[in-house]
């Protein structure tokens, strides 16, 4: 990927005051479209935004709309869903490269971490 468009595979981000990988059985991605539209995936609900990216890598985001349906299983996953919007509210900046995604804050703080999911050798890859 030479932009941040595609599909991510989420493998850690900001919960409270440190990163945290997901919940196992639920594989939360993130997926950036060419119409600047963005989805996460967070195992229960999904998460609604658009997103602007300037050539110095700073992005934003609108305010992330999300569905509500309630989802008591997996434990935890609607805590996820929730710090998950809240970073991706937060990120002020991008790194990527064509297998790695990563959003973070105004103090340069991960609140993202994707790694590229447009093949199935997405967990087989090594850095």
């Amino acid at each position: 990927m030479s932009s941040v468009v595609g599909e991510w595979l989420i493998v850690r981000y900001w919960r409270e005051d440190s990163l945290v990988v997901p919940i196992a059985s639920t594989q939360p991605q993130i997926e950036f479209s060419a119409d600047n539209r963005v989805l996460v995936k967070t195992g229960c609900n999904s998460v609604h935004s658009t997103w602007t990216l300037d050539p110095g890598n700073n992005i934003s985001f609108t305010a992330p709309v999300q569905t509500m349906m309630f989802c008591a299983q997996p434990e935890g996953v609607m805590e996820q869903e929730s710090a998950l919007a809240s970073a991706l509210e937060r990120s002020t900046q991008v790194e990527f490269s064509s297998d790695r995604l990563v959003l973070l804050s105004d103090a340069g703080d991960v609140l993202i971490e994707a790694e590229d999911d447009s093949s199935d050798a997405g967990e087989a890859q090594t850095a």
